[in-house]
């Protein structure tokens, strides 16, 4: 394993998970990614320690992928 490989697979869990939330928040609402960050509690993530870049990263993911 190389360095630092550890963090990118749990970066990659974390989406797995993350983009679907933000996909149930935006089915209910137009939303941008401050409000979106926000709401991530609902699904039990730890605002405190969430990066709000893995948000905006993810929303960039999903309109790249036309999700």
């Amino acid at each position: 394993m190389t360095p630092g490989g550890k963090g990118r697979g749990r970066r990659r869990r974390v989406m797995s998970f993350l983009q679907p939330c933000l996909l149930v928040m935006l089915h209910r609402s137009e939303a941008h990614g401050y409000s979106l960050l926000n709401g991530l509690g609902e699904f039990g993530f730890n605002l405190d320690r969430l990066d709000p870049s893995l948000v905006y990263g993810a929303l960039l993911e999903m309109e790249a992928a036309s999700w």
